[in-house]
């Protein structure tokens, strides 16, 4: 595609994110659904683009009317096809455009203000936390390409592939499991086509180092309540499974944390579309040898479990670096609505924990109404008061010497200044009577 008509996608994917209430990925999907002559080179440079705009947008918008009116072709999506880096300043001037007084007095991305990219009511909330400049100035980055390995000899293996062909890679920080990459892979790095070895190591998932550690932690406090009771056969319940992300990370750590105790996993998936796509994947992880009970209404389970994780629906503000359009899309509105449901499914969780037993409360969230007030109020009802909160350096002491916890603090904030993932906040609420 030429430049005037990489220029007119963006636009029409910027318009179609804003009439319709899609994510921004699922925005690219739908347009390109009928456009399959736009290559993977051009899908590059339009994602880089548009991605730029999400995390820019109020910059970028006052950017382009600022310059309108000495050049009225100054346009969103050459702004940021310019501040992103995906086109160069030399490209624009060979295709003709008259962008230089434009462009030229654009200032770099790292010198425009996260404060000013963020919706008033977000800000006010995030401008609270402690070194709030740094956790927003480390949301408007691009987060890294995680992967989870499915066993630590899967870990070295794929490190090693990835040295060898000279792919940039990292292990992970906090997990044994995670590998950080330069880039995603092709379908076929694992199928076999073009490596005789691949067969040798298991196909890893794309997750979030966050979010493998709220699968690491939740499994540790799964065996301490088992152990406690003197059983070697651990109940886990992961009451908002959705696609069985950390459902799939549990099974995979079980060994690497005990090889003294058996997991039961039951998932509960109320959404019949994410159901379907965690029993397709259940079906496909290691050819069907994770045998989970999948349930959609939590009235139909009747066992009280050793570990009930509620990694309930937020806000996503903690994902903003892999989901930038999600800070334009929240409304105070759908904020209270979401700590509603939060509260709901509170309450359902801990009737599903057994005397003795932990529940897993989470969120990718940064907020306080979501995170610590959450509970702060859930402890003082009626059903709350029979838990207690734990700190996670009781569940998990060195993986929290690591994360650099606070020892007094009873709740783990993961932030991206700090520990390099997604934003997650994680309470463990032992039941007490």
């Amino acid at each position: 595609m030429h430049l005037s008509q990489q220029k007119i996608a963006l636009e029409e994917i910027i318009t179609q994110w804003e009439a319709e209430n899609y994510a921004a990925d699922s925005v690219f999907r739908r347009y390109y659904k009928g456009r399959r002559y736009i290559g993977a080179r051009d899908r590059r440079v339009l994602q880089t683009g548009f991605y730029c705009y999400l995390r820019y947008k109020i910059s970028i918008d006052e950017l382009v009317q600022q310059n309108g009116a000495t050049n009225p072709a100054c346009n969103r999506a050459e702004m940021a096809f310019y501040l992103s880096g995906a086109v160069t300043k030399e490209a624009f001037l060979a295709e003709g455009a008259d962008l230089v007084n434009a462009i030229d007095n654009a200032p770099a991305l790292e010198e425009i203000s996260p404060a000013i990219n963020m919706p008033d009511f977000l800000y006010q909330q995030l401008q609270n936390l402690p070194d709030s400049n740094a956790l927003m100035q480390a949301m408007q980055q691009q987060a890294p390409i995680t992967l989870r390995c499915e066993s630590l000899d899967d870990v070295d293996r794929l490190y090693q592939r990835l040295l060898a062909e000279e792919i940039d890679v990292t292990k992970g920080k906090y997990s044994p499991f995670a590998l950080q990459i330069g880039k995603r892979l092709s379908n076929d790095f694992f199928s076999g086509k073009d490596d005789t070895h691949a067969s040798n190591i298991h196909a890893p998932d794309y997750q979030d180092e966050g979010a493998q550690i709220v699968a690491l932690l939740s499994l540790q406090a799964a065996v301490l309540a088992t152990t406690q009771e003197g059983k070697k056969h651990a109940r886990i319940l992961d009451f908002c499974a959705g696609s069985g992300g950390k459902l799939l990370a549990m099974n995979s750590f079980a060994s690497y944390i005990t090889d003294e105790m058996t997991c039961n996993f039951v998932a509960l998936n109320i959404d019949a579309s994410n159901r379907e796509k965690l029993k397709i994947r259940l079906k496909n992880y290691r050819n069907g040898k994770l045998d989970a009970k999948i349930y959609h209404n939590p009235q139909h389970i009747k066992r009280k479990f050793h570990l009930v994780l509620a990694d309930v629906p937020c806000s996503l503000i903690g994902t903003l670096r892999r989901n930038p359009d999600r800070k334009w899309k929240l409304t105070p509105e759908k904020l209270n609505d979401l700590q509603v449901t939060q509260a709901s499914i509170l309450q359902q969780a801990a009737g599903k924990t057994a005397d003795n037993g932990f529940l897993c409360y989470v969120t990718c969230s940064l907020l306080p109404c979501e995170n610590q007030e959450m509970i702060a109020t859930f402890l003082k009802s009626d059903v709350g008061k029979a838990f207690q909160p734990v700190s996670v350096s009781v569940i998990a002491p060195e993986l929290c010497q690591k994360l650099g916890a606070d020892v007094n603090n009873p709740y783990l904030q993961l932030r991206p200044d700090r520990h390099g993932c997604d934003g997650f906040f994680i309470a463990f609420l032992q039941k007490t009577t």
